[in-house]
């Protein structure tokens, strides 16, 4: 598995489909999460995907990150941090 280049699937007129699972019942959002994984979880710990982070908080700024999540100009998620 290596990186995804979006230009070269522009270039051959790719297409790159996504989902959400928004719709779907807690019980099968619990089947396809427990599918996934397997697969899934090992793979940013290998350095083979990566999560985009904006910016983290500490619990007691719990106002300014939800303040970060009104913002424009966020590239990736915004983080309460947990230590």
């Amino acid at each position: 598995m290596g990186p995804l280049w979006i230009y070269d699937l522009m270039l051959k007129r790719g297409q790159l489909i996504g989902s959400t699972i928004r719709g779907r019942t807690h019980a099968e959002k619990a089947a396809l999460a427990q599918d996934i994984a397997p697969t899934m979880v090992p793979l940013p710990a290998r350095g083979l995907v990566r999560v985009a982070v904006d910016s983290t908080f500490p619990p007691d700024r719990y106002r300014d990150a939800y303040d970060r999540l009104a913002e424009a100009g966020k590239l990736g998620k915004v983080i309460l941090t947990c230590e």
